[in-house]
C-alpha cells in the first residue's frame, strides 16, 4: 500500500527526523510503500514579517532576537539534510499541505504523526493536521502518536469544532501521551484512542547503531549533553557532573543552534559512545533508554512535559528527571532488564495497532 506521512516539517531536529526515518523503516518492513509528505519551507515573506516585529520591538524597547534569514537555515540544516535525502522517502517541500499530492503520489492511505503534530503553537493550520486537505478522499486515515505536547486543551472554540469533525474520519486515533487519551475523549469525540510508543522505538538498538556504525568512536570518555535550551545553571550543572565522574563534555544543541556540521549519525554515534548523558530532549531521553546509558533529564516545561510524563509513567523512571530550578536527582541505578520488558511489551502493542489499522 502507498501510504503518505503528515508530519511536523524536518528540519534542525534530530528526533522529528528520527521518527520519520523510524515509521517509514517500519511501514517499508511491513511490505507497504511510505512517502512524508514535506512541509516547511521557509519564505523570504516570513521573515520580512518576523524583521518588521523585531524592528517595532526595538523602537519599543522590548527584549528581542534578530530574526534568522532562510538561507542561515538552511546552511545550518545542511549536515541533517543529507540524512534525510539519503534515508527519508519525500515529495518536494513545499509550504503546507494540498490535495492534489494524494492523487499525484496515489497515495492509499494517509498516516499523521509523531511528534507535537496537534499543538496549536506548532502548527500555524492545525486542521490540516487533522487532514482538513484530504477530507474529500475516501482512503483510510490513521493517526500513529500523534502528540498535543501538554496537559490541557488549547485550542479555540473554532479550532476544536473544526477538528472534532474531522477526527471522526480517522480510521484509528493514537497518541503519545497518557494524557492525550483524556483530549481525545472530552473535546473531540474519539472514545477509542489508545497510547503507543513514539516511533523510534518500534526500532532496536542495533538499527541506530547501523545508521552510525561508519562514525568513529572517540579515545576519550566523554558526558554527552544534549540540550535545547540552554541557561547558566544547566551549564554549570552540566561540568560540575561530569567533573565528578571524571569525564570530558560533548554539548550538542539542535534548531537554531544547529551548526552545518552536525550530522544525524554524529548525533546518534554520541548516545552509542558516551559514558554518561544529560538532556531536557524527550528524544535525548528515548534514544538514553534504546542505547541503555546512564542519563539525567532536565524537565522543559516550555517544550510540553506531557511527554515526559507518559514515559515516566511507562518505564518507571521518575527518578531520571530533575527539576529545572533545583536540579536534585535521585542516582538509583536503572533496571534495564525491566526496561527491556516494558520496551517489548509496548513495541508489540504499538505494532499490533499499525497492523491492524493497515489491514
Amino acid at each position: 500500500m502507498k501510504i503518505g506521512i503528515v508530519t511536523q516539517p524536518l528540519a534542525a531536529n534530530y528526533g522529528g527526523i528520527l521518527q520519520n526515518y523510524a515509521l517509514q523503516t517500519f511501514l517499508i518492513r511491513m511490505g507497504h510503500e511510505p512517502i512524508t509528505i514535506r512541509i516547511g519551507k521557509k519564505t523570504y515573506m516570513d521573515y520580512f514579517k518576523r524583521l518588521i516585529i523585531h524592528i517595532i520591538k526595538l523602537l519599543l524597547a522590548r527584549k528581542t532576537v534578530l530574526p534568522e534569514a532562510p538561507y542561515q537555515f538552511k546552511k545550518k540544516q545542511s549536515g541533517m539534510e543529507v540524512f534525510i535525502k539519503n534515508n527519508i522517502k519525500t515529495t518536494p517541500i513545499k509550504r503546507w499541505f494540498e490535495s492534489e499530492d494524494i492523487v499525484k503520489y496515489n497515495i492509499e492511505s494517509i498516516i499523521v504523526g509523531s511528534d507535537q503534530v496537534w499543538r496549536p503553537n506548532y502548527n500555524a493550520h492545525i486542521e490540516d493536521m487533522f487532514l482538513n486537505f484530504a477530507s474529500n478522499f475516501n482512503i483510510p486515515k490513521i493517526v500513529y502518536a500523534a502528540s498535543f505536547g501538554v496537559n490541557d486543551w488549547v485550542y479555540n472554540n473554532e479550532q476544536t469544532v473544526a477538528c472534532k469533525k474531522l477526527i471522526q474520519q480517522f480510521k484509528s486515533v493514537s497518541v503519545r501521551e497518557y494524557s492525550a487519551i483524556n483530549l481525545c475523549k472530552n473535546y473531540l469525540d474519539r472514545f477509542d484512542a489508545i497510547w503507543v510508543v513514539d516511533p523510534t522505538m518500534l526500532l532496536n538498538k542495533k538499527d541506530y547503531e547501523l545508521l552510525c556504525s561508519f562514525v568513529p568512536k572517540p579515545k576519550d570518555n566523554f558526558l554527552f549533553a544534549y540540550v535545547l535550551d540552554h541557561n547558566k545553571n544547566i551549564t554549570d550543572f552540566i561540568y560540575s557532573k561530569a567533573k565528578g565522574l571524571g569525564l570530558k563534555v560533548v554539548l550538542l544543541s539542535a534548531g537554531t543552534n544547529a551548526r552545518k556540521k552536525d550530522t544525524v549519525e554524529s548525533w546518534l554515534s554520541n548516545f552509542r559512545d558516551a559514558s554518561y548523558i544529560i538532556t531536557d530532549s524527550f528524544h535525548g531521553t528515548i534514544f538514553s533508554l534504546l542505547f541503555q546509558k546512564k542519563f539525567i533529564t532536565i524537565r522543559n516545561i516550555s517544550r510540553g512535559n506531557a511527554r515526559f510524563d507518559s514515559l515516566i509513567s511507562a518505564f518507571n523512571i521518575h527518578n531520571r528527571f530533575v527539576d529545572i530550578n533545583s536540579l536534585e536527582f535521585n542516582n538509583e541505578e536503572i533496571d534495564w532488564d525491566f526496561i527491556d520488558n516494558r520496551l517489548d511489551y509496548f513495541r508489540k502493542i504499538s505494532m499490533k495497532y499499525l497492523h491492524n489499522s493497515l489491514k
